[in-house]
């Protein structure tokens, strides 16, 4: 099943600088990454490749703000330490099991208040069909774009996406990227993980292998 592709109300940004300063994370004694240093600011789409085990999610999580880096510096607008606004998705969501899709839904809704109703964000991932179900019920594919809906619902300025196109078909596939280019021409900010290329996207690379920078 497919999401929808509907555009939803235009929104444009604050000026963001996000930067990394030779930025290293860790998981010792198993691994330190490559040392990247990068500006990304409004519109960029940001992939970081790399082997598995690299650290890729993980500089992800540094990003976001869960773990701090093990040396270097991220800065925000040239503060460090400061809090942007941020929505991330990791590989393991975190829903309500028991919840319903659209009590799910319905809790975000009330805790970010986007522009459109509850009923658009339904239409727009496909899970009008599903929003009685209990999450613990649905398809590996379903419960993916319920986690797409809550990034689509936060009207954050920049998505921290840790392999967002795993287990969709390849039309929700296509779609969620046209939603992604969307949030790019509203100077959003999109970085993500993937091991590989998605069709209609056109991403910096940032590759975090030894010797690759």
């Amino acid at each position: 099943m497919a999401i929808g592709s509907k555009t939803g109300a235009a929104l444009t940004f604050n000026p963001i600088k996000l930067v990394l300063d030779r930025a290293v994370v860790a998981h010792a004694p198993i691994f330190a990454s490559e040392a990247i240093s990068t500006t990304i600011q409004n519109g960029d789409l940001i992939q970081l490749t790399g082997a598995n085990g690299v650290g890729k999610s993980t500089l992800l999580k540094a990003i976001a703000g869960f773990i701090p880096l093990h040396t270097g510096m991220l800065l925000y607008n040239h503060e460090e330490n400061a809090q942007p606004q941020m929505v991330y998705l990791g590989t393991k969501s975190s829903f309500h099991q028991s919840y319903t899709v659209k009590q799910q839904l319905k809790l975000w809704h009330q805790t970010y208040t986007p522009p459109e109703s509850i009923n658009y964000y339904f239409n727009y991932f496909d899970l009008g069909p599903a929003q009685s179900s209990p999450i613990k019920h649905l398809s590996a594919g379903q419960k993916q774009r319920v986690a797409l809906a809550k990034v689509f619902i936060s009207n954050k300025s920049i998505w921290l996406l840790d392999e967002p196109f795993n287990n969709l078909d390849t039309s929700s596939r296509t779609q969620f990227a046209e939603i992604i280019n969307d949030h790019l021409k509203k100077d959003g900010i999109v970085i993500y993980t993937s091991h590989e290329q998605i069709f209609g996207l056109s991403p910096r690379q940032v590759n975090l292998n030894p010797g690759s920078n």
